[in-house]
């Protein structure tokens, strides 16, 4: 049973990772077929804070990536293909682009942090979704309607979306599902 999945692997994917990784909670991050979210796609990256000098999105999402395995993330690149679970999560099914196999991980919930256009339709049995298709958060918090299940970063923002505030939604993932975890008393999670 995985402590915590994350779906994607963006800004607030990659966030959502380095902070529950910081935390001991082991997270299993699902990457898509292109690692690294929009942000790859940009030539310069202008406005990050910490970076004086324009630096390549893709350059970014690197060191965000070894960041996050530093700290313990763990990584698989095969796209989710199904949410399991009626009320609540029960895990997620992956399919290997490849070999077409499918396999299951179990876990008690999962972040969902992928994107730029959202693409929510796996998620739809379990969360809510506005009319631009972004997931619905309650507000302050990243936390959907379904339990164990959050979501971050430009999924969940029709507004912004810019890599500062995915990765500071990314981090207030990781704090709720701490919490989360904690309030449920999931076996010796912290």
């Amino acid at each position: 049973m995985e402590n915590v999945v994350i779906a994607g692997s963006g800004p607030a994917g990659l966030t959502a990772a380095i902070y529950t990784a910081r935390s001991e909670l082991n997270p299993l991050v699902l990457e898509g077929p292109v690692p690294g979210g929009q942000l790859i796609v940009s030539n310069e990256v202008e406005n990050y804070p910490g970076f004086a000098a324009p630096v390549l999105g893709m350059e970014l999402m690197e060191r965000f990536h070894k960041q996050a395995e530093h700290f313990g993330a763990c990584f698989k690149s095969q796209p989710v293909e199904e949410i399991l679970g009626d009320n609540t999560v029960t895990g997620a099914a992956l399919k290997n682009p490849v070999t077409v196999e499918k396999r299951e991980i179990p876990c008690d919930g999962i972040f969902v942090a992928i994107g730029h256009d959202p693409k929510t339709q796996v998620f739809k049995a379990l969360v809510e979704t506005d009319e631009q298709d972004c997931i619905k958060v309650k507000a302050g918090s990243t936390r959907t309607l379904t339990p164990g299940v959050f979501a971050c970063g430009d999924v969940c923002d029709p507004v912004y979306k810019q890599a500062v505030v995915a990765a500071g939604q990314g981090c207030m993932a990781a704090v709720d599902v701490g919490r989360y975890l904690a309030e449920n008393e999931f076996g010796d999670r912290p």
